[in-house]
């Protein structure tokens, strides 16, 4: 038990840049599966150019649909100020009212981040193919 929490101590000092690019994109996954609009946006930047369309697009798929996510990186770049991340985001739908799966999607997507404190947030990412309404 001791050389788990020492594992784990030491590796909040050590974290590299992937490991807190991945803590963030784990966080992002989180809420979006637990429907948790407001704690998604906390990983968005103000300065995000879609932020509000962002937002309703993610909010009109949450009203009727059950979502599970999955991201995984792929490359990060960058310094410790700002990133890019490629990642590979998969992203599930169910229908709330008969939980059949309403759609799959997976893509690749460059995403740019920048530190606020100790935390990353979103500053830029295509998301209109990935949260679009479904067909």
């Amino acid at each position: 038990m001791a050389a788990i929490a020492r594992r784990a101590v030491l590796a909040l000092f050590f974290a590299t840049p992937v490991d807190e690019v991945r803590e963030t994109f784990s966080l992002i996954a989180s809420d979006l599966s637990e429907g948790n609009l407001s704690g998604l946006l906390r990983h968005f930047a103000k300065e995000f150019p879609e932020r509000e369309e962002f937002r309703y697009a993610v909010a009109a798929l949450l009203n009727a649909h059950d979502l599970s996510s999955s991201i995984q990186i792929q490359t990060v770049e960058g310094d410790n100020s700002q990133r890019t991340a490629q990642v590979d985001w998969y992203l599930a739908a169910r229908s709330k009212v008969d939980n059949a799966v309403v759609f799959q999607r997976r893509e690749v997507l460059a995403v740019n981040l920048r530190r606020d404190g100790k935390r990353w947030l979103v500053t830029r990412f295509d998301f209109s193919g990935l949260f679009a309404p479904p067909r």
